[in-house]
């Protein structure tokens, strides 16, 4: 069985992981700038998710979530 995600569904999910990923990266006073560097993505790409320009694969989550010290499983079961 394979479940298809509407486009308006996985920009909610989008949505709400990246405000976690906001809220973490706020509560360790980390700028966007050091979170790019830690990532390996630049600045402006954290920028344009966080503003929700940009949805961010599951590789670039993946990052994010490793460079504000997350499991990635653990953020994605809190938005489920």
């Amino acid at each position: 069985m394979v479940l298809v995600m509407k486009h308006k569904e996985s920009v909610n999910c989008s949505s709400d992981l990246v405000a976690l990923f906001k809220k973490r990266r706020k509560e360790l006073d980390m700028s966007h700038l050091k979170l790019a560097e830690k990532c390996g993505i630049s600045r402006m790409a954290i920028s344009h998710i966080e503003a929700g320009k940009r949805i961010p694969t599951i590789a670039t989550c993946y990052k994010i979530a490793k460079a504000l010290e997350l499991k990635l499983s653990d953020v994605i079961k809190k938005v489920e």
